[in-house]
């Protein structure tokens, strides 16, 4: 089944990566950092039917020797999504579907990025690890997209100019 959701631009707001010293690939068992995942969410004031999502990612690698994630990674990337004319979903389910379809299609195109930019570093390239997106919705106390952080968006969602 096709969605109806369409991702019309992203944007690279902040992209930063650098070596963990801790980092050790031949050890057999190696510790775990963290990595957080906050998502906010935007309605354009003006076109309902545009959307904004934004991830804000970070990986903090454990600093105890052997770690197992080898950069510190700080990112931001927002997307800019709109749903087909003839789409006939109620505006929350809407809301939830950008939120959760368009946090996942986000962290495809940061894992790429990512995976690029350290490609060349010195511990060559980095996957983002998966990220359960309902889980982080579920736990954010409500199953309403408001609860993510919302906020008003400029219609953006084709590049067309307000």
């Amino acid at each position: 089944m096709i969605s109806p959701l369409l991702l019309n631009n992203y944007f690279v707001k902040e992209l930063s990566y650098r070596s963990n010293p801790a980092f050790n690939a031949e050890a057999k068992v190696r510790n775990e950092g963290k990595i957080h995942c906050g998502i906010e969410f935007g309605v354009a004031a003006n076109a309902p039917d545009h959307f904004m999502v934004a991830l804000t990612i970070m990986v903090e690698p454990s600093a105890v020797s052997p770690a197992l994630d080898p950069y510190h990674v700080s990112m931001r990337i927002e997307g800019y999504f709109n749903f087909k004319p003839e789409t006939d979903t109620p505006q929350a389910q809407k809301e939830r579907l950008v939120t959760l379809n368009g946090s996942s299609i986000l962290m495809g195109l940061a894992r790429g990025l990512v995976a690029q930019a350290t490609g060349v570093s010195e511990f060559g390239k980095y996957l983002l690890p998966a990220v359960n997106f309902v889980e982080i919705l579920n736990n954010s106390g409500n199953t309403d997209v408001s609860s993510v952080g919302t906020k008003e968006v400029p219609a953006m969602a084709g590049g067309e100019k307000q």
